[in-house]
């Protein structure tokens, strides 16, 4: 249900910066696997795998990296997303949204059988 809810208001939308469009896209994308539908899934797919090289932006392109290591299952993914989260770790107080991703990722690790 909550997938549904996602894409009824988030489908539509775009976003005017790098920055909005990698939430948005980290918001779509799990929603479009999560509800099978796999042509929007492998479009807005092939949009996010163009956009990462021009991603400078190190938490929207971790935010991509991580949502899209989830959808995927991808040891690619999931290697360059630890290069970004993994020295977050070693942070004093990383910040709310570093914290978020962090157990993102470890999450994914976890329930795709990847604990390193």
């Amino acid at each position: 249900r909550l997938a549904r809810e996602v894409l009824r208001g988030y489908a539509s939308l775009r976003g005017e910066t790098d920055v909005i469009r990698c939430k948005l896209y980290s918001l779509l994308l799990p929603a479009y696997k999560l509800l099978g539908d796999e042509d929007e899934f492998d479009r807005l797919h092939a949009t996010v795998r163009s956009m990462l090289p021009v991603i400078k932006a190190g938490q929207s392109r971790a935010l991509l990296l991580v949502s899209l290591y989830g959808c995927t299952d991808s040891s690619l993914y999931q290697r360059m997303a630890h290069e970004l989260v993994d020295p977050w770790m070693e942070e004093a107080s990383p910040k709310k949204s570093k914290t978020v991703l962090i157990r993102r990722l470890r999450d994914y690790d976890r329930w795709l059988k990847h604990n390193e």
